[in-house]
């Protein structure tokens, strides 16, 4: 989920303000953690996070599994 405002964690310490938001769902634990393991390796490339704070609509998130997401 992105919001257009972010949330405010902390007043004051625009550091902790969140627009993005993220939800995981997996059939056995394994693939829980192996999703958790790639959304942090994911969310470590600045650029990617950038991008997805800009997204608008959802072909662009699709361009952005392109040019981000291999299997």
């Amino acid at each position: 989920m992105k919001l257009e405002t972010p949330v405010s964690f902390e007043p004051g310490d625009s550091e902790l303000d969140a627009q993005l938001f993220f939800t995981l769902a997996s059939c056995n634990p394994e693939q829980h953690l192996d999703n958790m393991s790639r959304l942090s390796e994911m969310l470590m490339n600045e650029d990617l996070v950038e991008e997805l704070a800009q997204a608008k609509t959802p072909e662009d998130l699709l361009k952005l599994e392109e040019k981000y997401i291999t299997e």
